[in-house]
């Protein structure tokens, strides 16, 4: 599975959807488009989360918690717990980048 994940994320950074990296990720939608695969680490369901926003061409942009959960909806759960442990990871980077602004 991961395999496939880690050839989604290449086409993404192939076809130019991405951003240009994470410094200017200020919105879950930036991030997610702009996440780099790491090969092997982080959790395999953020990954999964990851390829599946990234499948998906009408991505929406997301203000909080409960707007991801509702837009991952009855998807399978390894797919809501990956999208809630992408969703911490932004928060704690845009907290990062808040504070490198002061």
């Amino acid at each position: 599975m991961l395999d496939s994940l880690a050839r989604g994320a290449r086409a993404c950074e192939a076809t130019g959807r991405r951003p240009s990296g994470l410094a200017a990720a200020t919105s879950f939608r930036a991030y997610v488009l702009g996440r780099k695969y790491d090969y092997g680490r982080g959790r395999a369901d953020s990954w999964a989360f990851i390829a599946f926003a990234r499948g998906d061409e009408e991505f929406p942009e997301i203000a909080s918690l409960t707007e991801l959960r509702r837009y991952v909806g009855d998807a399978r759960a390894e797919l809501l717990e990956g999208a809630t442990s992408v969703w911490r990871s932004f928060v704690a980077h845009r907290s990062l980048l808040r504070r490198s602004e002061r």
